[in-house]
């Protein structure tokens, strides 16, 4: 003879609140849903095993991860998987399986976690691009000094090659199985920032005459290679690089030349 079940859909649950959903129930073990979309659960003892509590710590560890990162929309029908995972480890026969009763849907998390991070990394970059284009743009127009507007032109040329290369790269790019939403944004921002700051690193140092060559030959070179200055990341470095070994080689000629003068 079957045992009826001790709750239903209404009742008033063992922590005092209406059940809105039942996952499962089993003896005195029983998951449910209030009405605020909450996660209810009930063991029936004080004292949970070893292996409930490991059921439990990893059910709390991914519904954290699943609010921090995700959007409501987004975890709800994430939360109602977990619960009935969270059922099923608590009623199984062994540590074993309670622990697969949480993989696949610890892989459904860090699947939607990645493409929510994606498109956040994305959007965030796009609208550092656009914001930095057009204060550029504007400078371009009503800079005072005609000679000079030119260069921030050069500029919006190094916002595109940023963006172009988030572009190529955001598929690839390294994210946290659980990266904060706010830490991408910041991260695509300052990508975004550093390509142009490269760019206008290039643009003094070949009107410095630091950097020759066919850079700074026409208005479109300096175009195009502020555009790479953008989308390389290790374009403007190696220009760095170069530089500091010329320099440290010159003084070492000075210090050469200064024994030799002294012998």
């Amino acid at each position: 003879m079957t045992t009826p079940p001790k709750y239903k859909v209404g009742d008033i649950g063992p922590e005092g609140v209406e059940i809105a959903l039942i996952y499962g129930q089993a003896g005195d073990i029983i998951v449910y849903q209030a009405p605020d979309k909450t996660i209810m659960y009930y063991l029936g003892t004080e004292t949970p095993s070893a292996q409930d509590e490991q059921a439990l710590e990893r059910y709390d560890y991914l519904s954290s991860r699943i609010f921090d990162v995700l959007p409501r929309k987004a975890w709800i029908p994430l939360i109602d998987h977990l619960a009935s995972a969270l059922y099923n480890a608590l009623t199984a026969a062994n540590a074993e399986i309670a622990k697969k009763s949480f993989d696949e849907i610890e892989q459904r998390v860090i699947e939607r976690t990645r493409g929510y991070s994606v498109f956040i990394y994305w959007l965030a970059a796009l609208a550092a691009a656009v914001v930095l284009a057009a204060l550029l743009s504007g400078l371009y127009a009503w800079y005072p000094v005609a000679a000079h507007r030119i260069y921030a032109l050069y500029l919006v040329f190094a916002v595109g090659g940023s963006l172009a290369s988030v572009m190529l790269t955001t598929a690839s790019m390294p994210v946290g199985t659980y990266e904060q939403p706010a830490n991408l944004a910041i991260r695509a921002v300052f990508r975004i920032i550093i390509g142009v700051l490269f760019a206008a690193f290039f643009v003094a140092g070949c009107k410095a005459n630091l950097i020759a060559g066919i850079a700074a030959s026409t208005p479109w070179a300096f175009a195009a290679f502020s555009f790479v200055s953008g989308f390389s990341e290790r374009f403007v470095p190696e220009i760095l690089t170069e530089l500091g070994d010329r320099s440290k080689s010159k003084k070492e000629g000075r210090r050469s030349h200064l024994t030799t003068n002294e012998h």
